[in-house]
C-alpha cells in the first residue's frame, strides 16, 4: 500500500498534475498563458510579457517554487482581452492511473502499432541485406527502446519462422497477379555457387511487356539446386520452377542463358526456346579471337606482373604517385583485372597505357618484376583500339532496359567498326527478304489463331528493330550506326492482304529517330498496328543477355557470406525474393 501511495505521488507531480492555479480562479492548463509570456533570457527566475514587455517574478530562486500565479495576475489587470481568451482555453485532461500505467506497459504483438514496427523491421533487413539476427543487436534494440519504448522487439527465431514466411507469401501473391498482365513472358537463368557455404542455387527472373507498354521485372526463383548441374536435373528443376507459378511452357517466347553445353541442352530438352546472353558470347569471342593470341597473351602477363607489383606494394604506390605528381599527371592507380572478365583487361591495359610515361621514369630508377619491351607496348595499344568497341558493346548489352531487339544493329556496327565497311546494312541482302517473310507468315498465323479463338506460338524476331541511345554523348558505334541509318532504303512495299498491310505500311514508313524508346512508340501505335503490337510486346520482352540474374547473384553474395554462411537457402531465396520484389508492392 505504501509503494502504491508512492506511485501515485509521484504520478501526481508529472505533466498535467501540477498545483498552479490563479487566484479565484478554476483549473485550466497552465501552458497556454505561455502564449503571453517567455522566459527571460538573462535570468531564468524572470518572465517577459509579450505583450508590453513588463519582467515578472516567477514565483521563486529555484525551479522547483516557479509558479503561474503572477503571470495570471499580470494578464488579468492589465490585458483584459487576453485575460479572457486565456480562461477560455480547454481544461486539462488528467489521465486516469489506468491509463497511465497502460503508457508503460509494453504492448502486445498483436496491438496494431506493434504489428505495423514488427512488419517494417523484416522489410528492413531483407531490403538492407541485414542478418535476421539483428533484432538481437544491442544497438538496434537501443535505437527501438528511444522510438518506442512500449515495443516488445520479438526473438530471431519469431521473424525467421513466421514474420519472413508471411512477407514473402504476401508479396509472392502480389508478383502472382502481376504475372496476369501478359500472355507472354522473357527469362534469364544462371547458376551460381557459393564460396563460403555449401550452396548452388538457380536463378529464374521474369520479364513482360504490359498492356500499356510498360516494361515489368520480377524476380520468381533464387532456388537451391543439389546435386550435379546436368541437362536433366536443371530441366526438372526449371520445368518446378514455371509449375510454381503456374506459367505454361507456351508463354515462355524466350530464355537468356549462358553459352555453357549443359545449359543448352536442357533448354532443348525442355522443349524451350532460348538464347545465348549477348554479353557471354561477346566475352567468348574476344577471349578465343583476340587474348588467346600468344604475343597479346604474354604482354598482358607482363602488365598483370607489373599491376600486382603495384598493388602489392604501399612504397611501390607510394613512389609511382610521387612521379606522377612530379609529371604534372592525375593521381591515378593502376587498374588489376580478373582474367574471366575480358573488360577488366582492357581496364588493365588502358591504365598501364595511361601510366607510360609514369612507368618509364619509374623503371628508371626502381625496379619491377618484369617490363614490357617497345612491341609490347604497340601491341597492347591496338589491342585497346580494337576492344574499344567491343567494350561499349558490352556496356549497351548489358543495360538495365536493353532489348533483345537491339541485338542484330549493334553486332552489324560492331562488325563494321571493326572491318571499317560502311556499306552493307543491318540485315544482308540474303537474311532481310527472309526476316520479312517469317514476320508475315506469323502475322498470318496470329490472325489465323485470334479468329478461331487460340494462341499462336512464335519464333522469329520482328524486322524493323531498335537501338537505343544508352549515352547523351556520342561514340564510336554511334557514328558508325547513324552511317548505317541514313543508308537504309525506305522503299514501299506491295499491300497484302489481311495483318500483312500492317506489316507494309509499318515498313514503309520512315525509321523512327533513333533516341526513341521502341516501348514509347508501340505505346503511341498500338491502335494503329494492333496486331503488331501484340507481337511487339511478346519479341520486345526479351532482354539483351542475363546479366539480370547474374546481378541477382551479387545481391546473394550480399546475403550469403561469412558472417551468415548457415543461412539455409530457403531462407536465402526468401530474403533475396523480398529484397528485390518487396519494391513493387509500394505505392507510388
Amino acid at each position: 500500500m505504501f509503494m502504491l501511495l508512492v506511485f501515485i505521488f509521484v504520478l501526481c507531480k508529472g505533466p498535467g498534475c501540477s498545483s498552479e492555479r490563479g487566484e479565484g480562479e478554476v483549473r485550466r492548463d497552465m501552458s497556454a498563458v505561455w502564449n503571453y509570456f517567455k522566459v527571460n533570457e538573462d535570468d531564468k527566475t524572470k518572465a517577459d510579457c509579450k505583450l508590453c514587455s513588463a519582467k515578472l517574478s516567477r514565483g521563486g530562486s529555484k525551479g522547483s517554487a516557479f509558479n503561474t500565479s503572477n503571470l495570471i495576475k499580470h494578464l488579468k489587470s492589465q490585458h483584459d482581452n487576453e485575460y479572457k481568451e486565456f480562461t477560455l482555453a480547454p481544461k486539462p485532461t488528467q489521465p486516469t492511473l489506468q491509463q497511465t500505467l497502460a503508457r508503460r506497459e509494453k504492448m502486445s504483438r498483436d496491438n496494431p502499432r506493434a504489428v505495423k514496427i514488427t512488419q517494417a523491421i523484416i522489410e528492413y533487413t531483407a531490403l538492407s541485406d541485414q542478418p535476421l539476427s539483428e533484432v538481437e543487436n544491442v544497438g538496434f534494440l537501443r535505437l527501438l527502446h528511444v522510438l518506442e519504448p512500449r515495443y516488445d522487439v520479438p526473438s530471431r527465431r519469431y521473424m525467421t519462422d513466421t514474420e519472413l514466411p508471411k512477407l514473402h507469401d504476401s508479396v509472392k501473391k502480389h508478383i502472382h497477379s502481376l504475372l496476369q498482365t501478359s500472355s507472354a513472358f522473357s527469362f534469364t537463368t544462371d547458376i551460381w555457387t557459393s564460396s563460403v557455404s555449401p550452396v548452388s542455387l538457380i536463378s529464374l527472373t521474369s520479364q513482360w511487356i504490359d498492356e500499356s507498354f510498360t516494361p515489368q521485372r520480377a524476380i520468381l526463383h533464387v532456388k537451391q539446386f543439389r546435386g550435379s548441374h546436368t541437362s536433366q536435373a536443371i530441366v526438372h528443376v526449371f520445368e518446378e520452377m514455371l509449375q510454381t507459378w503456374g506459367i505454361p511452357k507456351t508463354l515462355v517466347h524466350v530464355v537468356l542463358r549462358d553459352n555453357a553445353k549443359n545449359m543448352i541442352k536442357a533448354m532443348n530438352d525442355a522443349g524451350l526456346p532460348s538464347l545465348p546472353c549477348v554479353a557471354h558470347t561477346l566475352q567468348l569471342a574476344v577471349h578465343e579471337g583476340l587474348l588467346a593470341q600468344r604475343s597479346i597473351a604474354d604482354a598482358i602477363a607482363v602488365g598483370r606482373k607489373i599491376v600486382g607489383h603495384f598493388k602489392h606494394s604501399a612504397l611501390a604506390y607510394s613512389r609511382l604517385e610521387d612521379i606522377q605528381g612530379q609529371l604534372n599527371q592525375p593521381i591515378k592507380r593502376l587498374q588489376q583485372d580478373v582474367q574471366t572478365r575480358w573488360n577488366s583487361t582492357y581496364y588493365m591495359l588502358q591504365s598501364l597505357i595511361e601510366q607510360k610515361r609514369v612507368l618509364g621514369v619509374y623503371v628508371s630508377e626502381h625496379e619491377l618484376p618484369d617490363c614490357l619491351t617497345a612491341h609490347q607496348w604497340a601491341l597492347m595499344e591496338k589491342t585497346v583500339a580494337i576492344l574499344a568497341p567491343f567494350e561499349e558493346l558490352t556496356k549497351k548489352v548489358s543495360s538495365y532496359d536493353a532489348l533483345a531487339s537491339d541485338v542484330i544493329p549493334a553486332v552489324t556496327v560492331l562488325v563494321k567498326s571493326v572491318c571499317y565497311r560502311y556499306k552493307d546494312r543491318f540485315f544482308s541482302n540474303n537474311t532481310a527478304p527472309e526476316a520479312k517473310l517469317h514476320l508475315k507468315q506469323e502475322l498470318q498465323m496470329m490472325s489465323r489463331a485470334e479468329a478461331e479463338g487460340s494462341r499462336a506460338e512464335a519464333a522469329e524476331p520482328p524486322a524493323k528493330l531498335f537501338l537505343k541511345a544508352q549515352a547523351s554523348t556520342s561514340s564510336s558505334l554511334d557514328t558508325v550506326f547513324e552511317e548505317i541509318a541514313k543508308e537504309q532504303p525506305q522503299a514501299a512495299q506491295p499491300l497484302a492482304a489481311g495483318a500483312a498491310i500492317e506489316l507494309d505500311t509499318y515498313l514503309g514508313e520512315a525509321p523512327s529517330p533513333r533516341e526513341d524508346s521502341p516501348l514509347k512508340y508501340w505505346g503511341v501505335n498500338k491502335i494503329r498496328f494492333p496486331t503488331l503490337a501484340k507481337m511487339a510486346r511478346k519479341y520486345l520482352s526479351a532482354p539483351c543477355s542475363s546479366v539480370e540474374s547474374e546481378r541477382l547473384f551479387s545481391s546473394v553474395s550480399h546475403i550469403i557470406d561469412e558472417n551468415r554462411n548457415r543461412l539455409t537457402a530457403d531462407n536465402a531465396e526468401k530474403l533475396l525474393f523480398l529484397k528485390k520484389n518487396l519494391p513493387l508492392t509500394f505505392s507510388k
